[in-house]
């Protein structure tokens, strides 16, 4: 029994290293909601925590992606939403599933999933906006949405009002938006956005576009 606590505490400690978790709870993981899961749906799970991820564990997540673990990456998703829900991270990946296959509804395209676009990964960061203006066929630009949110909760839990995203398509093969500029810090703030947005075509006068009256120079 001591050698196996002492191995417990080894693989704990290893995979805190590896993680750039705080604190790792190691158990048997063939006894979890992860078991079902082989290494590509493992990998799929990693990149769907990207949108709620800091610097640290964004380039934790990298690392794995990259070079995987598959024993850590286990360990990473587990204890991920085991801090969410520590009687039952299962009950914790069911909620986030949930949102995960609302964000595939809304804005899969045929090459990308949707939470692995621009859009859904602000989505899934902010939850959905409180007003979408789509513009399709205005003069002189490309198609692009302004996503306005009345209340914006940052990571940290930081309240920012009236915030900003425009997102465009500047090919409309892709039939997917990217995102060109927002008022969020720690997002693309692109000052030069009019440049990829407008067009040659037109009179050149895009002062009554709605990107000037929703975004400006914010």
């Amino acid at each position: 029994m001591k050698n196996d606590s002492v191995t417990k505490k080894a693989v704990a400690a290893a995979a805190v290293a590896d993680t750039g978790m705080e604190s790792v709870t190691v158990l048997n993981l063939s006894k979890t909601f992860l078991a079902k899961y082989d290494l590509a749906h493992i990998r799929a799970i990693l990149k769907m925590l990207l949108p709620y991820s800091d610097a640290l564990a964004t380039n934790t997540i990298n690392g794995f992606l990259k070079k995987p673990d598959e024993m850590y990456m286990r360990y990473y998703i587990y204890n991920f939403f085991a801090n969410i829900n520590k009687k039952q991270p299962s009950q914790a990946w069911k909620d986030f599933s949930v949102k995960i296959t609302e964000v595939n509804k809304l804005y899969n395209t045929h090459n990308t999933p949707g939470y692995e676009t621009d859009r859904g990964i602000i989505y899934l960061r902010y939850g959905p906006p409180s007003d979408v203006i789509t513009v399709e066929n205005e003069p002189g630009t490309q198609p692009y949405e302004i996503w306005q949110y009345n209340t914006l909760t940052e990571m940290i839990h930081k309240d920012i009002p009236d915030a900003y995203f425009l997102f465009y398509q500047p090919n409309q093969m892709m039939h997917d938006y990217k995102l060109l500029h927002s008022t969020v810090d720690g997002e693309i703030q692109n000052k030069n956005w009019r440049g990829s947005l407008y067009t040659s075509d037109g009179s050149g006068d895009h002062s009554n576009t709605r990107a000037e009256q929703y975004i400006g120079d914010k």
